[in-house]
């Protein structure tokens, strides 16, 4: 498997944690709250700003966990995610971390998630290649083992394997890029195989990916 410069560097230290999640597409809303780090003399900005108002990664000692969903519901997904990809590229190995949470779940499993035009489930063919190649590098992964907590986007109480559980993401993206992604006998087989990240629940995907810290 690949691994990222995004989750390869172990991070020494006690540095702090700046959690956010279930953006959504609303790129002004997660851009306000993303820059309200720093507000107060007690701590260093987190992200600076451009003229064209796109967030940049400030000087700082930080950890960014972007806890899945980034995407669908409002209308800036594609912007939301380039973003969450410029911070990545920008900041120190490791400081930032982006998981699966379930709208990013069925950019995997679309043949299984019933969400009629959703950005997730609309994505062509290149777009979906692109998320899953990023997935399969280690830039998206399924949690992370932070200093005082383990982080993952929601739904099971069970401890589990930070790095079996990435390894799980990875394969499965790596799988999905063989048979270019749309295999739905592939996917179905996967939400068996890694049932501790893929189920989809009962109700089309808004039970999926269970873990939590």
């Amino acid at each position: 498997m690949n691994t990222s410069p995004a989750i390869a560097q172990q991070i020494s230290g006690d540095p702090l944690i700046v959690h956010i999640s279930d953006v959504h597409g609303y790129l002004a809303d997660a851009r306000s709250a993303l820059r309200a780090v720093g507000d107060t003399e007690s701590y260093p900005d987190l992200v600076t700003s451009d003229q064209d108002n796109r967030l940049h990664w400030a000087d700082n000692n930080y950890v960014l966990i972007v806890n899945g969903d980034v995407i669908d519901r409002g209308p800036a997904n594609e912007e939301c995610l380039e973003m969450v990809w410029r911070l990545q590229n920008e900041a120190p190995s490791g400081r930032v971390r982006y998981h699966l949470g379930n709208h990013e779940l069925a950019i995997l499993l679309p043949s299984f998630v019933r969400w009629p035009d959703a950005y997730s489930t609309s994505l062509g063919s290149a777009q979906r290649r692109e998320f899953l190649q990023r997935v399969n590098e280690g830039a998206v992964t399924g949690a992370f083992e932070g200093y005082q907590y383990i982080y993952s986007h929601a739904g099971q109480n069970e401890p589990f394997n930070v790095r079996k559980v990435n390894d799980a993401v990875q394969a499965a993206a790596s799988e999905l890029l063989d048979v270019d992604c749309d295999d739905r006998m592939v996917q179905k087989q996967l939400e068996r195989r890694y049932s501790r990240v893929f189920a989809l629940g009962g109700n089309g995907g808004r039970g999926g990916c269970r873990l939590r810290r």
